[in-house]
């Protein structure tokens, strides 16, 4: 029977729920991003799932770490696993793509290695290796033996007419055969180059990780904020990076960056542009019933009804995470709203002025709305120094037309009644 990480017999099924893995790639992005942090190097970069779970390029040399998170940390890990052998089996392939000596490879765990196991010798880079290199052979031969004995015997039972048994050892037989047919001059500079982390954060930790590194520099009542808008960040472009939109590796020097400008802001008045975030997890947008009624008394077309729609939910989620994060910047908001409102009365006032006929009034009513949009945030003033993001003012007129604080048809006001 084959005995895992987990302590299960290679006879059973297992079935696994989206859980597992999906908290599994959430582990590793955290994780490439602790150790960017450790790197004095800016050009220091990371990327995951090349050749290895999370590779690490700092400077000259390269490490590749293969994770084996397991949630129940009381659980030991030893030569049998068959996490411990889908990592030889990763590793031997990056060997015969590269030299031997461009790679350090660490095994990085929640779990223990079993006391008794001879992978102890794995947290100590001067430890002779030999023993484990031995009981390595010997795992290894011992699981291809097995197969081959199974294959033997399901011959004669196909011969037979018989339905064949299951092969053993499905899981780790890879990494197994893998090691066996390296030469053994290879087989002992692969595990010499082989070191095991103990102690890593669980998944539940990671912004806590986060916040731990973050510490050195940054005053507590940022941290928690900086954290998770490190992790969202980081979320994204590990994600980007995965499907192509951006390149492989993400330098150091992004995530100073990034920190930089943030930590910058939330110091300053935490009115931080949360939009690259915000706008990749809501859903799509849909008009108010009050925005609808404003739009439709001036006939407003599709594509202008679609950019309101647009805008006013990227200015309400904006303008939402502000006040979760700090509610006193609901009054920073507030005063920000009266300084739009004043802007608009200055030119509503001027181009309703002598307005008669209904056609007209229209006319008037899309142009304020297209100043709106494509106007009004290059002449209202930022609602910080510094702030380029034009949704934050076209959405903000869109949610103001929704209380009926600004308008565009020059009769709005008596036209949507209260009970509107």
């Amino acid at each position: 029977m084959e005995e895992d990480l987990h302590g299960e017999s290679s006879s059973g099924s297992n079935v696994h729920s989206a859980t597992g893995p999906a908290l599994g790639y959430y582990y590793q992005s955290v994780y490439a991003l602790t150790l960017l942090f450790d790197s004095t190097n800016d050009k220091a970069f990371v990327s995951v799932e090349t050749w290895d779970d999370v590779e690490l390029c700092d400077g000259a040399s390269k490490e590749l770490h293969q994770l084996k998170h397991s949630i129940d940390a009381e659980k030991k890990i030893s030569v049998a696993s068959r996490e411990f052998w889908s990592t030889i089996n990763v590793w031997v392939d990056f060997i015969s793509k590269h030299s031997l000596s461009q790679g350090l490879f660490v095994l990085v765990t929640v779990a223990d290695i079993k006391e008794d196991s001879p992978l102890k010798v794995l947290s100590d880079t001067s430890s002779d290796r030999s023993i484990l290199v031995e009981e390595m052979r010997k795992e290894a031969k011992k699981v291809i033996d097995a197969r081959k004995e199974v294959e033997l015997d399901n011959k004669q039972r196909i011969k037979n007419s018989q339905k064949p048994n299951s092969l053993p050892y499905e899981n780790k037989y890879k990494g197994c055969k893998s090691f066996l047919d390296m030469s053994n001059p290879d087989q002992v500079k692969l595990v010499n180059n082989i070191t095991h982390k103990k102690g890593a954060f669980q998944i539940h930790e990671g912004r806590k990780e986060v916040e731990k590194v973050i510490s050195k520099l940054y005053p507590e009542y940022i941290r928690m904020e900086l954290a998770k808008l490190i992790l969202s960040w980081w979320d994204r472009e590990v994600i980007e990076s995965l499907t192509g939109e951006r390149a492989r590796a993400i330098y150091a020097e992004e995530l100073k960056q990034f920190i930089a400008e943030k930590a910058a802001i939330l110091i300053d008045d935490g009115l931080t542009d949360d939009s690259d975030i915000l706008n990749d997890i809501f859903p799509e947008p849909n008009l108010t019933p009050m925005l609808e009624k404003q739009l439709d008394l001036i006939n407003a077309t599709d594509s202008q009804k679609r950019r309101s729609a647009v805008t006013e939910m990227k200015a309400r989620n904006q303008r939402r995470q502000w006040i979760e994060r700090r509610l006193s910047l609901a009054t920073k908001i507030t005063q920000y709203d009266s300084r739009l409102v004043s802007e608009w009365k200055d030119l509503f006032e001027e181009v309703t002025e002598d307005i008669e006929q209904e056609a007209q009034k229209v006319e008037v009513g899309k142009k304020l709305l297209k100043w709106s949009h494509f106007e009004a945030h290059n002449e209202v003033p930022p609602i910080r120094y510094g702030w380029t993001n034009p949704d934050l003012v076209r959405g903000s007129y869109q949610i103001l037309s929704a209380k009926k604080s600004v308008g565009w048809h020059p009769d709005y006001m008596e036209r949507i009644t209260d009970e509107d």
